[in-house]
């Protein structure tokens, strides 16, 4: 790391860019720290509070994005300080329940795994930013399962198990084309040629005939239902094949609840990116060099898209869950309108429809 950049430099090219655009600041943002990644060219700014944040991004993140230009970085990302201490305590709340796990473990194997992979992960994410990887020296590559949707969470969560050095064997539960349409089908391929990974698409353990009439005639909001039967499909697959440790892309599961003992299975959950308490900010940054096109605000497979297009009621639902996502900080409020507006275009369109009728 070289210290190019002080929180003087930011504070005056903040300025020029406030007098340039005839912009009256209501206040100066409290900058803490500034830490520049060479490697990468990023430059990270802790501010004090979510106020500071905003006053520092501007409206639509129009002021960083000239303050990028300005000072000539690929990229620059503002963290809250009481945002990065809640990330803290919760990366360190997975690790304390990681360790819980592996000391009661009679596997020795995948005991090892834990502590010679997914602890130092954890550790050096308590160092961020800026975000590095742990340098790890293991004889043997490690089998474990990765649920794979072929999103950016699971994808982000892919690369960082790849880059980790375990031997990754990822798995998508497809119960059709509702679900697993064609093009995802085609991404999901070319991410996992990309990174080299193993890569099985599986068939449900129980039919999703019922699911998706139900949700078509507006009984059941269908993430409910499919999202036990894929859980269990992986469990199922990796039992079979006595691989203990499974990995999912979850965010919004994060400290103690990052990682589980699934007791009817013997095996181990790690919701990797909700572990590091990532936000969706951060795994769209990783997985955009693997995916094959560039990372939108798409809500939902597209049976849900269609239910809710249908049904009015099930759109708050999905709203519910982006505010839920917000409100733990995976989400920055811009990007959680944009995903509401999302929503609710896909049922005004239908409802307008329903208007020029009457």
């Amino acid at each position: 790391m070289s210290p190019i950049f002080t929180k003087e430099d930011v504070l005056l090219t903040l300025h020029k860019i406030e007098v340039e655009s005839k912009v009256i600041p209501r206040y100066e943002p409290k900058i803490v720290n500034v830490v520049y990644d060479e490697s990468q060219n990023i430059l990270y700014i802790i501010v004090l509070d979510r106020p500071d944040k905003s006053s520092l991004v501007g409206y639509g993140g129009l002021k960083v994005k000239k303050l990028k230009e300005k000072l000539r970085v690929k990229d620059i990302t503002v963290i809250a300080l009481s945002d990065l201490n809640t990330k803290m305590l919760r990366i360190k709340g997975a690790l304390e329940k990681l360790k819980q796990i592996a000391n009661k473990l009679e596997n020795k194997y995948v005991s090892k795994i834990l502590s010679t992979y997914i602890e130092p992960l954890l550790i050096a994410e308590l160092k961020y930013p800026p975000r590095t990887m742990p340098e790890i020296k293991s004889e043997n590559e490690a089998d474990v399962v990765a649920a794979y949707s072929g999103g950016v969470d699971s994808t982000a969560m892919l690369y960082i198990l790849k880059k980790l050095g375990l031997n990754v064997i990822a798995l998508t539960v497809n119960p059709g084309p509702y679900i697993i349409p064609d093009e995802v089908k085609e991404d999901i391929e070319h991410a996992v040629e990309k990174l080299n990974i193993v890569h099985h698409f599986i068939s449900p353990r129980e039919p999703f005939n019922k699911i998706v009439e139900a949700a078509l005639e507006g009984r059941v909001m269908p993430c409910s239902l499919c999202y036990p039967i894929i859980a269990k499909t992986v469990y199922n697959w990796a039992r079979r094949r006595n691989v203990q440790l499974v990995f999912f892309g979850d965010l919004l599961s994060t400290s103690y609840s990052s990682v589980m003992f699934i007791m009817e299975y013997g095996i181990i959950r790690i919701n990797l990116p909700g572990a590091l308490a990532l936000t969706k900010f951060d795994t769209k940054s990783i997985a955009k060099e693997i995916l094959r096109r560039k990372p939108d605000y798409v809500y939902g497979c597209p049976l849900l898209r269609e239910a809710i297009k249908r049904h009015r009621w099930m759109k708050f639902i999905a709203f519910e869950r982006i505010l839920r996502e917000t409100r733990a900080g995976v989400l920055e409020p811009m990007e959680a309108l944009r995903y509401i507006k999302r929503i609710d275009k896909a049922y005004y369109s239908y409802f307008a429809k329903y208007l020029r009728k009457l």
